[in-house]
C-alpha cells in the first residue's frame, strides 16, 4: 500500500501537467502582479469618469480580439498536433494573411463610419482604431505563445509574457511619477508594447517554422471550419462578460463603470489560477486524448482540480473583501458588495476552461457556442431590464450566473462526447 502511494506521488511529481502548471502559475502570478499594482496608479491619476472611459476602451479592445483574430490561433495550436501531415509554416502564414486582411477591412470601416457608432460605444474614432490595432498584434502574439505551450518551451514563454507586462508597467510608472499619466498616454504606451512584441513574435515564427510566405486556400478553409464556432463563442462570451460595462455606462454613467471595473480588476487576479492551469491543461488534454487516456482518470483529475478552484476562491474572497478601499481608494468603496459575485464568476470561468478543451479536441466547437448563447441572452436581457432598478450589484450577479450557465452546458456536452467516444 505504501509502495503504491509513493509510486503515485512520484508519478504526480514528474507529471508534465503538474510541472507545466506550476511553471505557468508562477509566470502568471508575476505577470498579473503588474496590472494589479497599476490599478491604484490609474484610479488615483484618473477621475471616476476618466477611469470609466478607460474601462470602456479596455472592454472594447477585448471584444475586438476575436473580431480581428477570428480565433484562428486556436486552429494553429490544434494543427500543431498534425504538423507532420501539413506544411506547417505555410499554414501559419495563411492564417496571418487572413488576420492582415481582417484588420485592414475593420480599420477602413471605422475610419469611414459616422459619429453615431462612437456615441454608442462611448469612445472616440482614434481610441477605437487603436483598440483594433492592438487586437491585430494580439493575434500574432497568441500564435507564438500557444506554440511555445505546445512545445513546453517554458523559458521563451516566460520571457515574452513577463517581459511584455514589465515594459508596460515601467512606462506607466514613469508617466505617473512624472505626472503625465493621462488616458491617451496610457493607450499609446500599450500600442507601443504590443507592437514591439508582435514584431518579436512574428520574427520567431518565421525563424522557427520556416514560413514560406505562401497562402493555401485549403488551409484557410480548414482553419475556418475549426475556428468559426470558436470565434462566435468568443464574441458571445466577451459580449456577455463585457456588455454590462456598456449597459452600466448607458443607464448609470461612467462613474458606475469605474467602480464596477475597478472591483472586477482586483478580483481578476483570481483568474491566475484558472489561466495558469489552463495553459498546461489544454495541451495535456489534447495529448492525453490523442493517446487514448482512460476517461475515468481524466474525470477524477478534473474533479480534483475543480475542488481546489472552489477552495482557493473561498479563501481569496475572505481576504479581498477588506482590501478594496485601501488599494483602489475610498471613492471605490461602493464596489465591496460586488466582490463575492465576481469571485463566483471567476470560479465558474475556471471550471469552464477545464471542460472546453475536450470539445475542442474532438472538433465539437459548435457545442461551446451553444453554451454561450443562453448565457449571453440571460445576461443582456436581464441587465437591460432591471439594472437601473437594482443597481451595480445586479450586474455582478448576472455575470456570475452567466458563467455558471456556460460551464454547466459545456460540462454536459463534454461528458456526453467522452461517453460516446468510449462506447
Amino acid at each position: 500500500m505504501e509502495i503504491k502511494l509513493l509510486y503515485r506521488i512520484n508519478a504526480l511529481r514528474h507529471s508534465n501537467l503538474i510541472r507545466s502548471s506550476a511553471i505557468y502559475t508562477i509566470i502568471n502570478f508575476v505577470n498579473k502582479a503588474f496590472p494589479f499594482f497599476l490599478l491604484p496608479l490609474f484610479t488615483r491619476a484618473f477621475t471616476l469618469n476618466e477611469y470609466g472611459t478607460f474601462s470602456i476602451y479596455r472592454a472594447t479592445m477585448n471584444i475586438c480580439i476575436p473580431l480581428v483574430g477570428l480565433s484562428l490561433s486556436e486552429a494553429v495550436i490544434r494543427s500543431y498536433y498534425e504538423k507532420e501531415r501539413i506544411e506547417f509554416g505555410t499554414y501559419i502564414f495563411s492564417i496571418l494573411f487572413v488576420n492582415i486582411g481582417t484588420i485592414g477591412l475593420l480599420e477602413v470601416f471605422v475610419l469611414l463610419s459616422g459619429n453615431a457608432l462612437f456615441s454608442i460605444i462611448g469612445l472616440s474614432r482614434e481610441m477605437l482604431c487603436l483598440a483594433l490595432l492592438i487586437s491585430f498584434f494580439t493575434s500574432i502574439i497568441t500564435i507564438e505563445r500557444g506554440l511555445y505551450r505546445c512545445e513546453r518551451n517554458n523559458v521563451l514563454f516566460s520571457i515574452v509574457v513577463v517581459g511584455q507586462s514589465l515594459i508596460y508597467f515601467v512606462i506607466i510608472f514613469v508617466l505617473y511619477w512624472q505626472h503625465r499619466l493621462y488616458i491617451r498616454a496610457a493607450v499609446y504606451a500599450e500600442v507601443f508594447v504590443y507592437l514591439l512584441f508582435a514584431i518579436i513574435g512574428g520574427w520567431q515564427l518565421v525563424k522557427k517554422y520556416s514560413i514560406s510566405f505562401e497562402v493555401k486556400r485549403q488551409y484557410i478553409r480548414d482553419a475556418f471550419v475549426y475556428s468559426f464556432p470558436l470565434v462566435l463563442n468568443s464574441l458571445l462570451a466577451y459580449a456577455f462578460a463585457l456588455s454590462d460595462r456598456y449597459i452600466i455606462n448607458y443607464q448609470l454613467g461612467e462613474e458606475s463603470v469605474a467602480i464596477y471595473s475597478a472591483s472586477f480588476q482586483i478580483v481578476s487576479i483570481l483568474q491566475i489560477l484558472g489561466v495558469s492551469f489552463n495553459a498546461a491543461w489544454l495541451p495535456w488534454v489534447f495529448e492525453s486524448l490523442k493517446n487514448k487516456i482512460d476517461s475515468g482518470k481524466l474525470l477524477k483529475i478534473g474533479l480534483g482540480v475543480a475542488f481546489l478552484f472552489l477552495l482557493f476562491g473561498i479563501v481569496f474572497w475572505s481576504v479581498v473583501n477588506r482590501f478594496l478601499p485601501f488599494f483602489a481608494g475610498e471613492k471605490y468603496k461602493a464596489g465591496i458588495s460586488l466582490l463575492g459575485w465576481f469571485v463566483g464568476a471567476n470560479i465558474f470561468q475556471a471550471l469552464y476552461c477545464l471542460v472546453a478543451p475536450i470539445l475542442q479536441y474532438y472538433k465539437r466547437n459548435w457545442y461551446l457556442l451553444l453554451a454561450s448563447v443562453p448565457a449571453f441572452l440571460f445576461s443582456v436581457v436581464l441587465n437591460v431590464s432591471f439594472l437601473k432598478k437594482y443597481g451595480l450589484e445586479f450586474a455582478a450577479k448576472m455575470n456570475c450566473f452567466s458563467w455558471l450557465i456556460i460551464f454547466a452546458i459545456s460540462f454536459f456536452y463534454s461528458l456526453n462526447r467522452i461517453r460516446y467516444v468510449n462506447k
